[in-house]
């Protein structure tokens, strides 16, 4: 140590013993200054970091992707979704047809009702709305508006003691015994039940027909029990006006899941009786004739059961929609308009049913094999092939799951792209898809068929490897939020908010549409607000959610929710 600092060291060692008030108030400014230097750095360490979003205003698109091949076949079958009587028919040999011109027509009378009632449904709720938006909330009015609403709803009570035991035994009884009968009869090949018939014969050219008899008997079972069991409950119950609306609303559940085993087990049958047709055509062989009375029989009753399903359906959202709405007797406009929006969702599903009952040509085509049998005034089941329709462009084969196949319509919009051809991207639309699926070990699966739009690369073959994007929902200027900054607890969607303070706040949430990366907010944002996304360093620029955004495409599709 120099000499120079020793006399400075000293120095301050003397002046300290001679002041030792002025030194102790020199110590406590040294060590205040050094806090306030370091604070700032310490609390950055402890600070806890985020990466956020803004809730921004723009298009939301959800998908569905499966995977296929370009088949060498590019023509697809004329058939009709839906069973009845024809009331029109444009099909003859060597005919050409454009995109969206009308093959066939199906009576459509009843589906015409349906939309009427649905288009009177919807001008009530929009009523209501524009009462609703016109009217104070004194006490008079609410008591009003809910003496109104409980009478609706002991309507819908009286429309199920009304309706149900008709629908339920109408000809629910001797579609279960016909079933039965047509299962466990011997007449195909005594003293073999039919049911086993149908799968055993068939094992040495298809596998899965046992895997099909099985699943039919197991599916007939249980539809049996339920009947039974429905059965019973109405014996033992006498249901009238008077009736306790819990009884009443148990009564219908339970007849509810009946009809729903009861149809699923027709379509069951049907699919063994039509894989059995199918395997027996394919290795050019004859089968009795009693196999195509079988399969008249099940699609007859497959219509009936659909329909029976339907009414009830009916009956339960009536009775659903009533305690909605006496629930909701607070005059909440939003609720209102949600109820707006159910009644254009209803309308839109009946106009969907009535198109079931026009067959339009899907592309521009030539038509051939045209049954020459068939006339106006005919009866046709659903699913009858009364055409083929051939194209010049290329047509890929697709398989859809049950909750795809309720998803994809003829019409929607498709992406392709191609295994083995980088880069390379074309579009295409929904064509055709089966109404009665496939059963294999179980699984139930569509067929469905995508039309390659014009000017294809030429690179493109027959038998390519594809994966098609299928368009299901689009909308646009909505709020919409990453997905992974949408969170659940006890059944509740919610947010995370960063707030000035640096503090995280809860925020719930209403979710619309749903697509991979984005979910679109219907009420409990702003736009512009800032959400906490992750874990991380906070960060503003797009670069950082992006790469956030892709770590969660392949997350599993959320359930769909209103606000909670």
């Amino acid at each position: 140590m120099s000499k120079k600092i020793k006399n400075i060291i000293i120095a301050i060692k003397n002046f300290i013993k001679k002041n030792k008030k002025v030194s102790i108030i020199i110590g406590v400014i040294i060590i205040a200054l050094l806090y306030l230097i370091l604070k700032p750095v310490f609390s950055q360490e402890n600070e806890i970091p985020y990466v956020t979003a803004k809730v921004e205003r723009g298009d939301i698109t959800t998908t569905i992707s499966v995977t296929g091949q370009i088949t060498s076949s590019n023509s697809i079958d004329i058939k009709p979704k839906v069973s009845g009587d024809i009331s029109y028919i444009n099909l003859k040999n060597g005919q050409t047809v454009k995109e969206g011109e009308v093959l066939l027509k199906i009576d459509d009378l009843d589906a015409l009702n349906n939309v009427k009632d649905a288009r009177i449904a919807l001008n009530n709720a929009k009523n209501d709305l524009a009462k609703m938006e016109g009217l104070s909330t004194d006490e008079g009015m609410i008591e009003a508006t809910k003496a109104k609403r409980e009478k609706d709803l002991a309507s819908a009570y009286e429309a199920v003691v009304d309706g149900l035991p008709e629908i339920f035994t109408s000809t629910t009884p001797s579609i279960v015994e016909n079933l039965h009968d047509l299962l466990y009869g011997d007449e195909i090949d005594y003293p073999n039940y039919n049911v086993d018939y149908y799968g055993e014969s068939l094992i040495l050219y298809n596998e899965s027909s046992i895997d099909y008899s099985k699943t039919t008997k197991e599916a007939f079972e249980i539809a049996k029990k339920s009947y039974d069991k429905v059965l019973n409950y109405y014996q033992s119950k006498n249901l009238t006006y008077f009736s306790d609306p819990l009884e009443i609303e148990q009564t219908l559940d339970l007849t509810y899941d009946a009809i729903k085993k009861i149809n699923d087990s027709v379509r069951a049958s049907l699919n063994l009786v039509r894989l059995y047709k199918d395997s027996v055509n394919n290795i050019k062989l004859e089968y009795p004739k009693l196999v195509d009375d079988h399969d008249k029989i099940l699609t007859s009753y497959f219509s009936i059961t659909n329909n029976l399903f339907s009414k009830i359906d009916t009956l339960k959202d009536n009775v659903q929609t009533a305690k909605e709405n006496l629930v909701d007797v607070n005059f909440d406009l939003q609720d209102q308009r949600n109820a707006v929006e159910k009644a254009q969702r209803n309308l839109q599903t009946a106009l969907d049913k009535l198109a079931d009952y026009t067959v339009k040509a899907p592309f521009d085509g030539v038509l051939g094999n045209v049954d020459d049998n068939v006339f106006v005034g005919d009866n046709v089941s659903s699913n009858t092939v009364l055409g083929v329709l051939t194209s010049k462009q290329y047509i890929i084969e697709i398989s859809l799951s049950e909750d795809d196949a309720a998803e994809v319509k003829v019409g929607q919009k498709a992406l392709i792209t191609f295994d083995v051809l980088d880069n390379l991207q074309a579009t295409g639309k929904i064509v055709d898809v089966d109404v009665v699926g496939k059963i294999s070990q179980g699984v139930v699966s569509y067929d469905a068929k995508v039309l390659l739009d014009d000017n294809i690369d030429e690179r493109v073959k027959s038998g390519m490897s594809t994966t098609i994007d299928i368009i299901t929902q689009t909308k646009s200027d909505v709020l919409t939020i990453p997905r992974s900054a949408l969170k659940m607890q006890n059944n509740k969607y919610y947010v995370e908010i960063l707030n000035d303070k640096k503090e995280i706040e809860k925020r719930l949430v209403e979710i619309g549409l749903q697509a991979d990366s984005k979910v679109e907010i219907i009420k409990g944002l702003n736009e512009g607000e800032r959400i906490v996304v992750s874990g991380g360093n906070i960060n503003n620029s797009s670069t950082t959610n992006s790469k956030n955004f892709n770590q969660i495409n392949n997350q599993r599709r959320l359930p769909a929710g209103g606000i909670f």
